[in-house]
């Protein structure tokens, strides 16, 4: 079973390189399956998957990038958490992320604390979910239409400091969560549907010191 394929990556730490890409019938890449392997630089995923579980490729401190597959549509919490990734592509079907989860003291969002991402194509994706890009410092590019995103979690783009909008436009978010952009540059921000702001209970408001419109 391709399950057993997988275990068998943990017999090779020093491995820098994984071309599965003329696997076939992985329909999903397994929780923990690439976890804390430092010496990773290169992943040629399968084009059969369809779903990246959570924790996957956490702490790949020298995953230099990764193209998705053009069928995943999913894509858990925690899937990335803490990679030295600097850009991610072809998120094509992929629609919303998890909300991140609690373990082992913090809270792990699904690119949570990639601090070389630079890019993201995210072109599709309608929910932004807790903490998603929370500590991405290096992100300043986003190939999305913003404007089509229903829901942008707490913390979601928190601490995304050379991230920079001149004109945001949120017209179809109905959920923002708290500190959703704080630390991030932005002159105007313009709201459709939303019918509240969240409450700020800390002295770090929703959007640090910026503008809003």
């Amino acid at each position: 079973a391709y399950e057993d394929d997988f275990r068998m990556i943990w017999n090779y730490p020093n491995c820098s390189v994984f071309d599965m890409s003329r696997t076939t019938g992985v329909a999903n890449i397994p929780s923990w399956c690439f976890e804390y392997r430092s010496m990773l630089t290169h992943v040629l995923l399968p084009s059969s998957i369809t779903y990246i579980d959570s924790y996957a490729f956490e702490w790949c401190e020298n995953l230099a990038d990764v193209v998705i597959p053009e069928k995943v549509t999913s894509i858990s919490y925690g899937a990335f958490y803490g990679c030295s990734i600097s850009k991610v592509t072809a998120m094509s079907r992929v629609v919303s992320t998890p909300d991140a989860q609690y373990a082992s003291g913090t809270y792990r969002g699904t690119f949570q604390n990639c601090s070389s991402l630079v890019s993201v194509d995210i072109q599709n994706l309608v929910e932004i979910g807790n903490y998603t890009f929370n500590g991405c410092t290096s992100l300043s590019f986003i190939n999305s239409d913003l404007s089509k995103v229903t829901k942008i979690g707490l913390h979601a783009f928190y601490n995304c400091v050379s991230l920079v909008f001149n004109d945001l436009r949120l017209n179809s978010l109905l959920t923002l969560g708290q500190n959703a952009f704080n630390g991030v540059n932005i002159k105007n921000i313009f709201f459709g549907a939303v019918t509240s702001l969240p409450t700020c209970t800390s002295t770090t408001p929703t959007y640090g010191n910026r503008e809003v419109l």
